[in-house]
């Protein structure tokens, strides 16, 4: 009995970082709030997304907003700003984004985006995308010519 409960130990010891391991999601949603604010709260730039990453299981603030880090904490604050105006151009012309959400890295508790891309209207115009897309790092990869083609990160 006493092998059978420290084995369970053990196992159960081996398993907790794997279940506390942090994530990353990709979530496709629209933009329907931005937010910019003095640097000394939620990164200084925010999005309020149309699904909550919290609900699709990212352990972050439950609500539906997400910084871009504008202060600098995790990300340059130039790569920060630019995803944060394409935010706001998505919120301002209706277009469907797809960002990667990371609940690794918060500012009070608000998950950071890592990366935010503008989606096409229609598979039609998306299969207009070229297949070799630059990967982090200034990489090339060849992606397959589909519509939902993403390069890997």
């Amino acid at each position: 009995m006493r092998r059978w409960i420290r084995n369970g130990m053990i196992v159960g010891l081996l398993l907790a970082p794997m279940i506390a391991m942090a994530a990353r999601l990709q979530i496709e949603t629209t933009v329907t709030r931005t937010l910019a604010s003095d640097e000394t709260g939620f990164g200084s730039c925010m999005a309020r997304l149309r699904v909550s990453p919290a609900a699709e299981g990212l352990d972050c603030q439950p609500g539906y907003w997400v910084t871009f880090d504008c202060v600098g904490k995790y990300v340059s604050r130039s790569s920060a700003a630019r995803m944060f105006d394409s935010a706001q151009l998505a919120f301002l012309m209706g277009k469907r984004v797809r960002l990667t959400v990371d609940d690794s890295r918060k500012h009070n508790g608000w998950c950071l985006v890592q990366r935010i891309e503008l989606l096409a209207d229609d598979a039609e115009a998306a299969a207009d995308v070229e297949p070799d897309e630059p990967q982090v790092g200034g990489e090339a990869a060849r992606q397959p010519s589909t519509a939902d083609a993403v390069p890997a990160s």
